[in-house]
């Protein structure tokens, strides 16, 4: 970082954020601040941008606001874009470990096509491409993955495709699902469903406003 840089931070009050000159930025700072600061500050360094976005937790739709702000002002390099897919990368892998953890088991193939009873792999990969089953995939891991959650039995939970056809990404409909809701009392719209499917309508209804 460069010598007599200074390095701006939002303090949240009262529904705004106010600019004020600290060391670091705080982790409840807001995003059009943030990229604000790169705006108003030219000569920050940009290895003090790759450090920041790799040291705070923020997701990698953040990471990408702020620092398509900052190229605004420079010319990116071919090191400047490898550092910025390195932050990306990290971020998406520390999202991925949460929402899989909340979850639960994954299945291959394999195993799911052993669940489901049908009688190739084939038969799965045709669920998956018309939107009948959640899959999931790596980037350093060949096949797609399914959450086991989805079966019930021997069958494909009834929810699970209309789902899909409101969010058709497997990542972004399994985020969806786990993510923790302040009107479920903490609870998601996984654990939500799971416990009574009387509440399907609501989570359909939440994920049409989602992707609307």
């Amino acid at each position: 970082m460069r010598a007599g840089v200074r390095i701006l931070s939002p303090r949240p009050a009262r529904g705004s954020c106010e600019l004020e000159g600290v060391d670091l930025w705080t982790k409840s700072c807001d995003m059009s601040i943030m990229s604000k600061v790169l705006t108003v500050d030219p000569d920050f360094d940009k290895q003090a941008v790759f450090q920041l976005l790799s040291k705070f937790d923020l997701s990698a739709g953040d990471v990408a606001e702020v620092f398509s702000s900052y190229l605004k002002l420079r010319a990116p390099t071919v090191d400047d874009l490898d550092s910025f897919r390195n932050v990306l990368k990290k971020r998406g892998t520390e999202a991925q470990i949460e929402i899989l953890e909340a979850a639960g088991p994954l299945l291959t193939s394999e195993e799911i096509r052993k669940k489901l009873g049908v009688a190739s792999r084939q038969t799965i990969h045709n669920y998956k491409k018309d939107g009948a089953l959640l899959s999931i995939s790596f980037a350093n891991r060949k096949g797609d993955y399914f959450p086991a959650f989805q079966v019930d039995g021997h069958e494909i939970r009834a929810w699970v495709p209309q789902l899909l056809r409101r969010i058709g990404v497997g990542w972004d409909a399994l985020s969806f699902l786990v993510a923790r809701r302040r009107d479920l009392a903490g609870a998601s719209y996984l654990e939500a469903v799971l416990a009574d499917p009387r509440k399907v309508p609501m989570m359909l209804a939440a994920a049409d406003v989602y992707v609307s």
